[in-house]
This record gives structure tokens, sequence and C-alpha cells, in this order.
């Protein structure tokens, strides 16, 4: 169960600082199925149990690139809040990934400041000896932040939400139905339903086709020119022609077309 609590994520951050940082690691854009461009700028690095420090570079989907493990912290830099989540033990199901169990997101954005040094940061290369005292700087602006913090609520349901949208934004791809994905989530179908309708103002499944023809979107927009029968593999359509069908019905034109138009910018 996450727990969205200010004081216990001070200390879980406090508790990361204190490990010694045995190096800073930075994922670097590849060709890798999971290394996807992200125009959405999102700032993240995880503070590991095992006492590595690891950065994504601006303009990779950092949540996806970021494994988790017992003892982690990972944090999210954007212009609305900070985001930073403690991972525990992984749940006695059988699923192996371990779920936050506490988290917290702040009122406010990073701001430039942050924003600035963790650029800087990520222009370094791993083995810097830079790299650590800067990271360390960033760590405690966030942490002097979180002082500074008025403790905010959230209700159950925008917490339910919040996990319901971490959870589906990582099996997106996968060929799962609305009761499979209830089931992960240990809630009522129809309460799933009733919860992405309320937060996303759509349905179950327009909310995954969406994520998957973002996902595409992306992929089309690569400096790899994929195949379109990849890309739709990839983003979790059984079909290339009900792919490209709904692509073309959403954002008018072929992804053929839009890959066209992309590059000729």
């Amino acid at each position: 169960m996450m727990i969205f609590n200010l004081q216990l994520m001070r200390e879980k951050f406090a508790e990361a600082l204190e490990r010694p940082r045995l190096e800073v690691l930075f994922i670097r854009p590849g060709t890798g199925e999971g290394e996807i461009p992200h125009r959405q700028q999102e700032l993240c690095f995880a503070l590991t149990g095992s006492g590595r420090a690891i950065v994504v570079p601006p303009g990779w989907r950092g949540r996806e690139l970021l494994e988790r493990e017992p003892g982690d912290v990972h944090l999210f830099l954007s212009e609305k809040n900070i985001v930073l989540a403690h991972f525990g033990e992984p749940a006695e199901d059988g699923d192996e990934t371990p779920e936050p169990d506490v988290w917290y997101r702040t009122r406010e954005g990073a701001g430039t400041l942050l924003e600035d040094l963790f650029r800087s940061l990520c222009r370094l290369e791993s083995g810097s000896r830079a790299a650590q005292p800067l990271l360390r700087s960033i760590c405690e602006l966030i942490a002097e932040r979180l002082e500074n913090e008025v403790e905010q609520q959230l209700s159950g349901e925008e917490q339910l939400w919040i996990r319901i949208r971490d959870r589906i934004g990582r099996c997106f791809r996968e060929d799962l139905s609305r009761e499979a994905m209830a089931e992960m989530l240990r809630i009522h179908p129809a309460r799933l339903s009733r919860l992405v309708r309320k937060f996303a103002g759509t349905g179950v499944c327009d909310y995954v086709r969406d994520l998957r023809l973002h996902c595409a979107e992306e992929l089309l927009m690569a400096r790899e020119v994929i195949p379109i029968e990849e890309i739709s593999r990839r983003c979790g359509f059984n079909s290339a022609s009900y792919f490209i069908s709904i692509f073309r019905r959403k954002y008018g034109v072929s992804p053929g077309t839009f890959r066209r138009r992309h590059l000729d910018l």
C-alpha cells in the first residue's frame, strides 16, 4: 500500500542521502525497445539501495528506463512539481516489481535552478569527478525544498488514481483486458472504469489506446527509422492495419505521412 506522506518521505530521502554514493551512472540514448524519445521533458534520477545514482538525461522516458529495486528513491522533476517515490520489498503475490511504499508530490515545480543544475549534470560523463558533488548539490536543494514544504493531503481516490496511472503506464503495451488490469491493481473492474473516467475523462480502453498512440507518435519522430509494423508491435497493437486506421483517425494522416512531415521540419 502506497503512503502519501511528507514526513515519511523526508525520512526515506534522508536515509538515501546518508548512503555513500559508489558511482553515478548515466542512461544514454540507444536503440533498445524501452528507450523511447519523450518530447515532454521530465528530469529524473534514482538513488539506489545499493549505493549507485542513476541519471536519465532530459528527453527520455525516465519512468520506463529506471528499474525498481527495494530501497530505491526515484525522483522526477517537472515544471509542475517534484515527485519522490521510495520502493520497499516486492509484494508477496508473485509480482517481483516493487511498488512505492512511500511517495510525495510537492506543491510547486522544480524551478530554474534545479533544472539548470540537472542539465549540467547530464552533460558529464560517467566517472567524472564532478558528477558526485553536483548530484549532491541537487539532492541538498531537494531536501531543503522538502523541509520547507507545507504538508498537503490527497484523497484516497486521488492516491488510487495515481497508482492506476503508474501501473497502466508500465503495462499498456501488453494485451490486457480491463478485468486483468483491475486484478493487478486489486480493485473491482467497475471501480477502475469509474476512476479512469473521473480523472482521465475517458474509458479504460480509450485511455490505453491513447497511451499506445502517443508511444507510436514518439517512435515515429525518433532519429532511428523504425518500420511501421514494428512500431505497431512495440506499442501494443495486435494489427498494423488497425494501428494505421486509428492513427489516421486521431491525427488526420497515416503514420508514414506523419513521420515524413516531422522529418521535413
